[in-house]
């Protein structure tokens, strides 16, 4: 005796990599939601400013908007920049030290010696991190007076190797190894060692979003995802190529890719890819300013403006030579410009104000073509779903999924995602449960928000 099956498809945008396995649990599939997105102190004497620059926005609109950008004097070779919510340091490569300008008007405060080649700097609160890259180091300094309280040195390599990128998670210190491929993970309170967990090749950016550390893997163009709390492996995921810098804006991270001379923009919830935007000639520094996205184009000289809400080029500014990192002080942006030469590029100081209207991203849709509804299909049955999509990629990942009415459900695809190629293949199989309600789905798992669903067709078996 013949068993029927009652089936429909659905269809799911998943804009989520294969290798995310580890953050989608199967059965999952979330009810269809519309998304409507809207584009919306230590004194400091009085000195003149290094050199003004004037530089021209170019608007995503065509509009043309002039500022003022002030260039400031600090160490050899400035190579990373970061506020400590009164003054800007700077972390100079090339001189082995760290320069204190007030935020106010740039005037030089002090200039610290910390260890070799000084990569990364972060700050905990009272207290100033810097990464020192040739001496295997971390230096920790006292943000009131420059004081050094404590320099960790790596035994033999043992928990630290070329560190690089350094940030702090509200209650330890992370460093990245780009010599070992590693993360070190050291107790603010005294740097004890927390724990030591791999990563990607050269690791090199760093990043908390409130409950994980984020890591940008030069050598391996991905991003690896930790728990904070332990250390564990939460994912691994593809974004362009020769990934440096990396943030969070609150809700999703943010990655700059030197060698693809562009951004990619990650959901913080599952790594799932939301969007890859053009910028400037070797993307390496980036930050947040509570509304927009901004990226240091190192091949360039310019610092490129976007729209965290949509993507959208806002402007393009030219700074100093061979921009390298950047910071928001909360009302400015500062750029630390590593220069030629004799790395004299100084930092430059940007108004964060430019106003500009963008045209948001055209909304993603799907429809299934096949099965149309009516269909029988057989166990054993080489069927073909297909379906159509505007505003999607071909390389966007899609997700083919059984779903049973019990609230069970598996992929098909067999993987976390199938190419947005319009057509997948399926032999249907011989394990199906019959006895109860089933449909195949595609749906986009980062926002519910793109899904297609066929009318009801049968499997025989």
């Amino acid at each position: 005796m013949k068993r029927i099956l009652l089936i429909s498809v659905i269809l799911v945008v998943m804009l989520l990599s294969a290798c995310v396995t580890t953050q989608y649990q199967p059965g999952q599939l979330a009810p269809t939601v519309t998304i409507t997105v809207t584009t919306t102190p230590k004194p400091a004497p009085a000195s003149a400013p290094t050199s003004t620059v004037k530089t021209t926005i170019a608007s995503a609109v065509g509009s043309m908007i002039p500022t003022t950008g002030i260039t400031y004097t600090a160490g050899s070779y400035p190579w990373n920049i970061y506020f400590d919510g009164t003054n800007i340091w700077v972390a100079n490569a090339g001189s082995n030290s760290i320069t204190e300008l007030a935020a106010s008007n740039g005037v030089i405060l002090n200039t610290y010696t910390v260890g070799s080649t000084p990569w990364g700097i972060c700050v905990d609160g009272p207290n100033i991190w810097v990464a020192n890259s040739e001496s295997n180091s971390v230096t920790e300094l006292a943000a009131s007076n420059g004081a050094i309280l404590n320099t960790y040195t790596a035994v033999n390599y043992s928990w630290v190797n070329s560190p690089w990128g350094i940030c702090f998670d509200g209650t330890n210190i992370w460093v990245t190894n780009s010599g070992s491929n590693s993360v070190t993970k050291l107790a603010v309170s005294n740097g004890a060692i927390m724990g030591i967990y791999t990563v990607g090749s050269i690791p090199e950016g760093i990043c908390f979003d409130g409950t994980n550390i984020w890591v940008a893997n030069t050598g391996s163009n991905s991003v690896t995802e930790l728990a904070a709390s332990d250390g564990t492996l939460l994912g691994t995921y593809p974004v362009g190529s020769t990934p440096r810098g990396i943030c969070f804006d609150g809700t999703n991270i943010w990655v700059t890719n030197s060698g693809s001379n562009n951004v990619t923009e990650l959901a913080a919830r599952e790594g799932a890819i939301l969007g890859t935007y053009a910028v400037g000639k070797s993307p390496y520094g980036i930050c947040f300013d509570s509304t927009d996205i901004w990226v240091t184009n190192s091949g360039s000289n310019s610092v490129t403006e976007l729209a965290a809400s949509n993507g959208a080029i806002l402007g393009t500014y030219t700074v100093g030579s061979i921009p390298e990192a950047i910071c928001f002080d909360g009302t400015n942006i500062w750029v630390a410009n590593r220069g030629r030469n004799g790395g004299d590029g100084g930092v430059t100081k940007l108004p964060a104000t430019a106003t500009v209207t963008s045209t948001p991203k055209p909304t993603p849709t799907i429809t299934i073509t096949y099965p149309k509804g009516g269909e029988i299909w057989h166990v054993g049955d080489m069927v073909t779903i297909t379906w159509t999509s505007t505003n999607l990629p071909e390389d966007t990942p899609m997700s083919i999924y059984l779903w049973k009415s019990s609230g069970w459900g598996y992929n098909i695809a067999g993987n976390a995602s199938t190419p947005n190629t319009g057509s997948y293949k399926w032999s249907v199989p011989n394990s199906i449960d019959m006895n109860q309600t089933i449909s195949i789905g595609c749906s986009n798992i980062l926002t519910y928000g793109h899904e297609s669903v066929s009318a009801d067709f049968t499997i025989v078996k």
